[in-house]
């Protein structure tokens, strides 16, 4: 039987990055026509480091080997499921794009380029995104990161932590052992997901828990809370460092939590 993929009969699939008129620097995955890669999209912001995307590239080729895998990939509402040698992709729930199909092979080469583009990004590799701004700068003491003082950084991260113990808990386990000072967000930003938020210097800290049961997917196990980190700061900046990485680290140092890998 023949399968006509999406990602197969896309005329363009680029990765690229876009700057927004106060100098926040994101990156996306653009294709034409445009509703592939506007789903795509939200397992960038999952999958944000080589070293994430090598292992859910080595999950990949495991679960394709399994008779009847029935294990989501992903993470809250973003996931996706190998089964033999199709691939489905489901964020409906926050992106209101219903769920593609594509082959799995297809799904490797997407994760594949994925993680070439972020390599040459961080190594200054790509034209046009190679020169620091010269004027302004960040001090990041960061033991992971290798950068002199007079580059401009940005902080990113993403991570789960498994939900052992209440949202709240949580949140005072993170706050007693960090300066993050997360407090419960009322805006209803984040709608049907609790979350406890903070900003230092133009960057947003949170931390989203679970939703009410009438919120949930029935085909997805919520047993984990998203901590991610936006850097909404005016700096102008082409280079990033994973700041989710340094907080995960002394979080399993010195707390009892433990992390959904």
């Amino acid at each position: 039987m023949k399968f006509d993929s999406k990602y197969k009969t896309a005329l363009t699939k680029r990765f690229i990055y876009k700057v927004s008129e106060d100098g926040i620097v994101y990156p996306q995955f653009e294709t034409f026509p445009s509703e592939l890669g506007r789903l795509l999209d939200y397992y960038i912001g999952i999958y944000e480091t080589p070293k994430r995307i090598d292992e859910v590239l080595a999950k990949i080729r495991e679960h394709r080997k399994r008779d009847n895998n029935l294990e989501h990939l992903g993470g809250n509402d973003t996931t996706f499921i190998v089964k033999g040698e199709l691939t489905t992709f489901d964020s409906e729930y926050v992106s209101e794009i219903p769920p593609i199909t594509i082959e799995t092979e297809e799904a490797i080469e997407f994760f594949e380029r994925y993680k070439l583009w972020i390599t040459r990004f961080e190594k200054g590799d790509i034209p046009g995104l190679t020169q620091p701004n010269p004027y302004k700068y960040r001090i990041l003491y960061d033991k992971h990161d290798n950068s002199k003082t007079n580059r401009t950084i940005k902080l990113k991260g993403s991570f789960f932590i498994l939900a052992e113990q209440s949202l709240i808990e949580t949140v005072k386990i993170i706050n007693s052992t960090t300066n993050l000072d997360l407090k419960k967000n009322e805006s209803g930003f984040y709608e049907e997901f609790p979350a406890f938020t903070n900003f230092i210097s133009g960057v947003e800290y949170t931390i989203l828990g679970i939703p009410d049961k009438e919120y949930q997917m029935k085909e997805y196990t919520y047993d984990n809370f998203h901590f991610r980190i936006q850097d909404n700061s005016k700096i102008l900046s082409n280079e990033w460092v994973n700041e989710g990485n340094r907080i995960k680290e002394i979080l399993g140092q010195n707390t009892n939590l433990k992390f959904k890998e």
